[in-house]
């Protein structure tokens, strides 16, 4: 296991997250490619799957607009 911060890995991990709450089950999540985990969110949160919490996290990091 690698100590090294990975920016990668990070923004992997908290999609997944997401996509978790949104109802996902985890070997799909983690099967797609990182822009897939970013459309899939963004998809989640359109359809209102994802708390209101979790969509404003998105719009601040600049996944979502608005």
């Amino acid at each position: 296991m690698s100590y090294e911060w990975s920016a990668t890995g990070v923004w992997d991990a908290l999609l997944i997250d997401l996509l978790l709450e949104a109802g996902w089950d985890a070997d799909a999540a983690m099967a797609l490619t990182a822009q897939g985990r970013i459309d899939a969110a963004r998809e989640a949160a359109q359809d209102g799957r994802l708390s209101d919490a979790s969509v404003d996290a998105l719009r601040k990091v600049g996944i979502l607009v608005g």
